[in-house]
């Protein structure tokens, strides 16, 4: 089960070494508002999800959107809308490659 967008977005927060309240007042809003945020116990709009995003310096489509497991990430609907549309743009070989590019550095990434 990929874990939701919030938690994700903790994840990067943490790993990018910033507290709360640094992405909070990047943003303009307090650390309790931030925090609701970040724990999925209020809604985020999609404008406040590309600012933290940009913060975070993270890929919303990519680092937000990509599953936990080798299945999950080939089977998940968006992958596969991605992987058709490298093929259509790359070929089947270089898109292929590139998935499993992808994939090796999601993996690494996990692994830090």
């Amino acid at each position: 089960m990929t874990p939701p967008i919030s938690q994700k977005l903790r994840y990067f927060r943490l790993y990018r070494n910033y507290t709360q309240h640094y992405v909070a007042s990047k943003l303009g809003l307090s650390v309790r508002s931030y925090r609701k945020l970040e724990q999925g116990s209020v809604s985020m709009s999609v404008d406040q999800l590309i600012k933290i995003a940009q913060i975070l310096d993270i890929n919303v489509s990519i680092d937000l959107y990509i599953t936990n497991s080798d299945s999950d990430f080939y089977e998940s609907s968006f992958s596969k809308f991605l992987l058709k549309e490298a093929r259509a743009m790359l070929g089947e070989e270089k898109s292929d490659q590139l998935f499993r590019n992808i994939k090796d550095a999601v993996d690494n990434f996990k692994m830090k």
